[in-house]
């Protein structure tokens, strides 16, 4: 029964950790899909957006920031806040 709890209680805290990823600022994302797109040295792969999409989305999860679904969201985040300022 002691294990039952026990692994009932790591799921909500994992699940409560998993819900507190915060969004990132503007500049944050653009420094790190700038910093993804220089690391790629064929420019023409036909997945690059994808590539880019996962490097960017890797960086921002180790800082537990939210990520993005597609790389249209990703670059529309970035243009989007851009115009607001």
């Amino acid at each position: 029964m002691r294990k039952v709890a026990f692994l009932l209680t790591l799921l909500t805290t994992s699940n409560l950790i998993a819900d507190e990823t915060s969004t990132p600022t503007v500049e944050l994302v653009t420094t790190i899909h700038e910093y993804c797109l220089e690391q790629q040295t064929v420019k023409t792969e036909s997945n690059i957006e994808n590539i880019i999409l996962e490097c960017v989305n890797n960086d921002l999860a180790i800082s537990a920031y939210k990520t993005f679904n597609t790389y249209v969201e990703l670059t529309s985040f970035i243009y989007q806040e851009k115009e607001h300022k």
